[in-house]
């Protein structure tokens, strides 16, 4: 979710679509070994909240969105370790 632009694209996927929510991470991929905060990880909840509107654009090329009334939560997760696992295990 803090990839360049991340946040931005989201708010606009959004607000194009019915749902009420959009959820994402931010972690470290490889934390390095014996760091107190390996597991540390980021959830950011996007939601539409009363009078959530969005106005849209091509004019110039791109696309445009103003967007007024999306809210975000930042909550702190334990991310698993190992994140993942190969399937079917070894």
């Amino acid at each position: 979710m803090l990839g360049n632009w991340t946040i931005v694209h989201a708010m606009g996927a959004l607000v194009d679509s019915r749902a009420t929510e959009l959820k994402g991470l931010a972690y470290d991929a490889k934390p390095r070994a014996g760091d107190p905060l390996a597991a540390l990880g980021f959830e950011f909840r996007l939601y539409k909240g009363e009078g959530t509107v969005a106005w849209f654009t091509d004019a110039s090329g791109a696309d445009a969105y103003t967007i007024k009334g999306v809210y975000l939560d930042v909550t702190p997760v334990r991310m698993a370790q190992p994140l993942y696992t190969r399937w079917p295990p070894r």
